[in-house]
């Protein structure tokens, strides 16, 4: 979208430098394209075919060294290993965010998490103004499909731009080991069925195996085989699934000419500094990744390529793009890697890739901002800042920064910097193409109760980070809570595991602690609620509340505390509260609109409840309740039969079952527009799933609304009478 000429102003000195840099770096990324084009029609091409396919595999929760091409004894990946001994192996790469949804897209997008938005699991999804490789490729005639095994990468959090397929629903029988992951062997069965599927159209095929994330539990024989490593053992099991993948590929004579990318998105910790798992530190075993290019078979390399210079996981977008001769897309923060694969000649010698947490600040410390350079040294900027020499210290064990203070500054001053270009890159595509990211807190809005337990029940949510990646010298070093975030950690662990009452005990230890961190707070509250302690709830939640003023689930579980406990005025002002601060905050719209509507405000509520399908156009009850008001509005120009038929039938097939009062909505929506034999039916229907006995109130409202149909009248709300009837 062209710029608004009146909101344009002069750029600065530094801002042209910028924009030179960047559209230096897409010339560069266009002349290598044609050069590629040129050397394949020259014979000089270092592969024997063009590239024809693009298949990207990803295996979550990877180290790089659990590899056997990466030194790994054992036999553990025999499949992989040989697809690095047919193509390049890169011994140095680098994931800019131990978390699954922010290092996808920089995978899918060729840019940082600075630039493209998205920093957590929790609370983002990858906003619309980004493009995406399958994008860039479903625009080159590519046919793009994507099979992902975890809920992290659901299509609500906005991965799926550009796929023409995109799987990521596996609920049913059979289908699942869990609510949240699927096993490989599903992965691969449906990959090797899409590619038996193609014809002769060109494909991308993105890949995601989530096996090797916490809990450990590989399937025989690899439970046994790797008996005590559990780790290594699931992605051992992975390892067979690719081959599966590949086998296909050969099998259809697809594998030659074939651009196939082996990845992961971040490495684990195995509690290396303190960590179990991953997300919280940026040390290098949570993210030195392996990265492996099959391209179509070398004709001057018969044994692979290994490079050790520094790339990341942000040069896959320009690497693919010029290895198919297609532009890239504008934006690509990455460079090509193509060049390093017929020659000796290392990836670029002054590179720096960016890497960052800002799980800390969950828990009010700085955030960790990293920088891994080209000649070995890694820098952290957080409270005290950490250098260390990689080459010498790979485990990070020793901190430099007293030692090392004028190569700790400099590293500084590039890290600061290449923050604030990659913030104003932002700004200006934002301004450019007038268009509001959705990334950031407003994605936080669509993160609903159920997407919140999921994603608790991986381990993730333990509070609400800050987008903020600027760093107080008054805020705690994340390093100081690396016990409480494993206590946190494991509270969330014992919920996936419905072991509530160790979960709770945790806690409390947490809030014993720590009593100024608001996350065990907020799970204690969320106890409370499950066991119906509305009372115990209304207190933890102001505990949150006293910590974090204007916390979203907090102040929603306030609201819905105090309506179960009959306390209506602080119900709607706690609610009210919140809609301010979220104004698109679903259930908070629909359970404050289905109170005014109790109330009788059927005007406040159908302006809120109106706010909340537009939030959430699935939510059945706000469906239902504005067919209501909708169907039997006191005010004849408020009602609309034929809208109220709508939204009562959709909200009908949102349910596998609808129950009574969704029929008898459906009844009176229908006597609204007049079709009283189908009212009449519709109202017996739900008359009949009403248990009379334990529910008299009901049946005999039914009854009294069924009669008016069979008199070929329609119900409308009564404000004179109670109840409304």
């Amino acid at each position: 979208m062209p710029r608004n000429a009146s909101r344009a102003r002069p750029l600065s000195a530094g801002e042209k430098m910028g924009l030179r840099v960047r559209r230096s770096a897409a010339v560069l990324l266009l002349i290598a394209a044609l050069c590629a084009a040129v050397l394949y029609v020259g014979g000089l091409w270092p592969f024997d075919r063009p590239v024809g396919n693009v298949v990207i595999i990803s295996i979550d929760t990877t180290r790089a060294d659990y590899l056997g091409c990466m030194g790994r004894a054992g036999g553990i990946t025999p499949h992989i290993d040989a697809l690095a001994a047919d193509g390049v192996l890169f011994e140095n790469a680098i994931s800019p965010v131990p978390e699954t949804l922010p290092s996808h897209s920089t995978m899918l997008t060729g840019t940082d998490p600075v630039f493209h938005g998205v920093h957590r699991n929790e609370n983002y999804s990858l906003g619309e103004s980004n493009e995406t490789l399958a994008e860039r490729l479903r625009d080159e005639g590519f046919c793009t499909a994507a099979i992902v095994s975890s809920f992290v990468l659901d299509r609500q959090f906005g991965l799926d731009q550009g796929f023409d397929s995109y799987s990521d629903r596996f609920e049913g029988a059979g289908s699942s080991i869990g609510i949240n992951e699927r096993r490989g062997e599903e992965v691969s069965r449906e990959a090797v069925s899409w590619l038996a599927a193609q014809g002769d159209r060109p494909f991308f095929l993105f890949l995601h195996y989530f096996d090797p994330h916490m809990t450990y539990d590989p399937p025989e024989p690899f439970k046994s085989r790797f008996a005590g490593e559990s780790y290594a053992g699931e992605i051992a099991y992975v390892d067979h699934c690719i081959g599966q993948v590949v086998a296909a590929l050969k099998e259809q004579d697809l594998y030659d000419s074939t651009l196939i990318v082996v990845t992961s998105d971040h490495g684990e910790m195995l509690g290396e500094h303190g960590e179990l798992t991953h997300s919280y530190y940026i040390y290098q075993s949570a993210v030195r990744v392996p990265l492996i290019f099959k391209a179509p078979r070398h004709t001057r390399h018969k044994e692979g390529v290994r490079r050790s210079g520094l790339v990341g996981l942000v040069d896959i977008v320009p690497t693919v793009c010029v290895l198919l001769g297609i532009d890239p897309p504008a934006e690509v923060q990455g460079v090509d890697l193509s060049p390093t694969f017929s020659s000796a000649a290392e990836p670029d010698t002054a590179r720096y890739i960016y890497c960052e947490s800002t799980t800390p600040t969950a828990f009010r410390a700085n955030p960790l901002l990293g920088l891994v350079t080209h000649d070995g040294w890694k820098y952290i900027l957080t409270t005290r800042p950490e250098l260390y020499n990689l080459s010498a210290d790979p485990a990070e064990e020793t901190n430099l920064v007293g030692r090392e203070q004028r190569r700790a500054t400099l590293l500084r001053e590039h890290l600061e910097q290449i923050v604030a270009d990659q913030n104003r890159a932002r700004e200006e595509r934002e301004e450019r193409e007038d268009y509001e990211d959705r990334a950031g807190r407003d994605a936080e809005s669509r993160l609903d109760s159920s997407a919140r337990k999921r994603l608790e029940s991986l381990g993730y949510v333990s509070g609400a980070a800050r987008l903020d990646l600027d760093i107080d010298p008054d805020r705690d070093d994340p390093k100081d809570l690396i016990g409480y975030h494993r206590k946190a950690s494991q509270v969330l662990a014992f919920v996936g595991t419905r072991q509530y009452d160790r979960a709770e005990a945790l806690c409390k230890e947490l809030v014993a602690d720590r009593p100024d961190l608001h996350a065990a707070w907020q799970m204690l509250g969320n106890f409370a609620m499950l066991k119906r302690d509305f009372a115990a709830a209304v207190s933890h939640s102001e505990e949150v509340l006293r910590i974090a003023a204007d916390d979203p689930l907090a102040l929603y579980r306030l609201g819905y505390a105090h309506n179960r406990l009959g306390h209506r005025t602080e119900a709607k002002e706690t609610w009210s509260r919140l809609i301010e601060t979220e104004p698109r905050h679903a259930l908070g719209l629909r359970d404050l609109g289905l109170l005014l509507q109790s109330e009788g405000d059927y005007d406040g509520a159908m302006s809120i409840l109106s706010r909340a399908v537009e939030s959430d156009p699935d939510d059945f009850m706000a469906l239902r309740g504005l067919a209501w008001i909708v169907a039997t509005h006191p005010d004849v120009a408020a009602r609309d039969g034929a809208e109220a038929i709508r939204l009562a039938q959709k909200a009908i097939g949102l349910v596998p079952r609808p129950g009574a009062p969704l029929l008898d909505t459906l009844a009176a929506a229908q006597a609204a527009a007049g079709l009283f034999d189908q009212a009449i039916a519709s109202a017996e229907s739900a008359l009949r799933l009403v248990d009379e006995s334990s529910d008299a109130p009901r049946a005999e409202a039914i009854k009294k609304r069924l009669a008016l149909y069979r008199r070929r009248e329609a119900f409308v709300f009564d404000l004179s009478l109670p109840g409304g009837e």
